[in-house]
């Protein structure tokens, strides 16, 4: 716990921004409280305005799990606090360490885990608000952390009064206030206990480091950088909600062929809110949000739309984005687990759809040659089924190590790791392309990569065997 001075020697009242004001009314408002002095001053000053606006107050902490003993000591103490207020309080533990993902931070993680949390809390999100103590402060330090990771404008203020995250909304009365004032709001109170989180002091986390090594040192040559910063992000903050408008115009007109030729007609800066819109859509996951290589990599694979080409999406196990029939798609895949030795039979002339996993569908069709037309696409492979009719029916499997195949186009056998590595899959990801083989084992196409030199369509072929693949309807991630 944390206590201050009692002596008050200034008054100050808290003026949350207008918009927010006028969502209050008949509303339920559920306080994000952890019992720092941002949340306490929150809580309080929501329970004064429970009464004169006309709403209902809950409070909810989440327990972390990061800190021991400590976190549970300010679990009851928040606790306590709702209980001495007759506050409505709601107590989560979400063991934020065990549920971290690969490459996540440890605020990252709490953060996702949160909004998890918030999905399942909130059961009538039109008449709910999630409101949180976000400050003047914690706005500043965003937009640095922001900065550096290569943030437009959309990112820059994305820490915004009111906030919509799918159905749920946020709001934060206090982004236009002090750290300092909401303590004097305290104090004014007779309030100078609250919890002290000692993370909040390790510069090793980069907010801190932002809090308490790079703004301090920037205020004290600048002393009127913090009146500056705060004016640019109420600017960029006009300009996001503007280009966001607009891409949310163009999302709609674009839906739902999203063509090369379209996007590529885009400025930019559309573009790139269009492929969060699209995103966000498709995955429903309305807090998805493209990180700068993930934008790097799709302007230029736009730039230069190859068939074979994906962007794996980070966080999201088994996804791409590819270009596939000159159109944008989202290719999810279902985890195979472990695929050593999986293998299927299919006889492409007597079953032409055969259902592969959850996610995709093979199918085949014999052709006439004439009937054929040169596409780049790598979802379909052509061969002259004359040459392989007897080393049918076909093996469905997927790439073992040491596997090698003769690429079309080559005379000597090259390793798939190599053909992968080529088109720039990682290890983790090769498990997710299907490998089709003869009834002898010899690879004939590695599905949506690359198709063999076994069997070409030539002036002489007389029936073409035509395979290709199609998604099911994406299996959505919650």
């Amino acid at each position: 716990m944390k206590t201050h001075n009692t002596s008050v020697s200034q008054s100050v009242k808290i003026q949350p921004p207008l918009e927010i004001e006028s969502l209050l009314t008949g509303k339920t408002v559920w306080c994000s409280f952890s019992g720092g002095s941002d949340s306490m001053a929150l809580l309080y000053y929501l329970k004064e305005q429970e009464k004169k606006i006309g709403f209902q107050l809950q409070a909810v902490h989440f327990e972390h799990g990061f800190r021991g003993e400590a976190s549970l000591d300010d679990a009851a103490f928040c606790q306590r606090i709702c209980q001495q207020e007759n506050i409505p309080f709601q107590l989560f533990h979400i063991d934020a360490p065990t549920h971290k993902l690969k490459g996540e931070g440890d605020e990252e993680a709490a953060r996702r885990l949160r909004l998890d949390y918030w999905k399942k809390i909130i059961f009538n999100p039109e008449n709910s608000l999630i409101a949180l103590g976000h400050h003047a402060g914690d706005r500043m330090e965003n937009i640095f952390l922001r900065l550096f990771r290569g943030s437009n404008c959309s990112g820059l203020s994305s820490m915004r009064p009111v906030q919509k995250i799918g159905v749920l909304t946020l709001i934060r009365p206090f982004i236009e206030t002090s750290r300092h004032e909401l303590e004097l709001f305290l104090r004014e109170r007779g309030i100078t206990e609250w919890c002290h989180d000692a993370t909040n002091e390790q510069i090793r986390y980069r907010r801190n480091f932002v809090r308490h090594e790079l703004l301090p040192r920037i205020l004290e040559a600048f002393p009127f950088a913090s009146g500056g910063i705060r004016q640019s992000l109420r600017t960029l903050q006009s300009d996001a909600e503007c280009l966001e408008q607009l891409a949310a115009h163009e999302f709609k007109r674009l839906s739902p062929s999203f063509k090369v030729k379209d996007l590529q007609e885009l400025h930019p800066a559309l573009r790139a809110r269009v492929l969060r819109i699209f995103l966000q859509d498709q995955l429903r996951q309305p807090a998805f949000v493209p990180d700068s290589n993930l934008l790097e990599r799709f302007e230029e694979l736009l730039s230069n739309p190859r068939p074979a080409a994906r962007i794996p999406l980070p966080g999201v196990s088994g996804c791409y984005l590819i270009f596939q029939h000159e159109k944008l798609t989202l290719l999810q895949r279902s985890d195979p687990g472990n695929v050593e030795n999986q293998s299927q039979i299919w006889d492409p002339l007597e079953q032409t759809e055969f259902p592969f996993d959850s996610s995709l569908v093979l199918h085949s069709e014999v052709v006439e040659p004439e009937q054929l037309f040169f596409s780049r696409d790598k979802s379909s492979a052509c061969f002259d089924l004359d040459l392989i009719a007897e080393q049918l029916p076909l093996q469905v499997t997927y790439w073992q190590e040491g596997d090698r195949m003769i690429p079309y186009g080559k005379k000597s056998p090259v390793r798939l790791k190599k053909l992968f590595a080529d088109a720039s899959v990682n290890t983790a990801e090769r498990k997710y392309f299907p490998v089709i083989r003869l009834a002898d084992g010899e690879i004939l196409w590695v599905v949506c990569l690359r198709n063999s030199a076994i069997a070409p369509v030539t002036a002489e072929t007389h029936r073409v065997l035509r395979l290709f693949v199609t998604q099911k309807q994406l299996q959505h991630h919650r």
